[in-house]
């Protein structure tokens, strides 16, 4: 007998729903979701780095090497220098 594992029915999203309205209570429930959502926001971020470095140089378009160019782009030419 293979039992396949797939995304859960209704039924059972239901049941847990009503066992967390049963055990924290409504009033609780928005608190909890805030505490959960700034706790994922927290661990992507410690996960992920600094994200905001490579999106803008995903944004950018890389510039053509041309004679006495090193092929970097103005984003990471910037970088180097703030780095000095």
């Amino acid at each position: 007998m293979v039992l396949a594992l797939g995304a859960p029915g209704v039924g059972p999203l239901l049941i847990v729903l009503a066992v967390v309205i049963i055990v924290f209570g409504p009033k609780r429930i928005p608190a909890l979701a805030r505490q959960l959502g700034s706790g994922l926001k927290e661990f992507r971020k410690s996960v992920g780095g600094d994200d905001d470095h490579e999106r803008l140089d995903a944004a950018e378009p890389r510039e053509q090497a041309g004679p006495g160019t090193t092929g970097a782009s103005s984003s990471e030419r910037h970088r180097r220098s703030d780095d000095a």
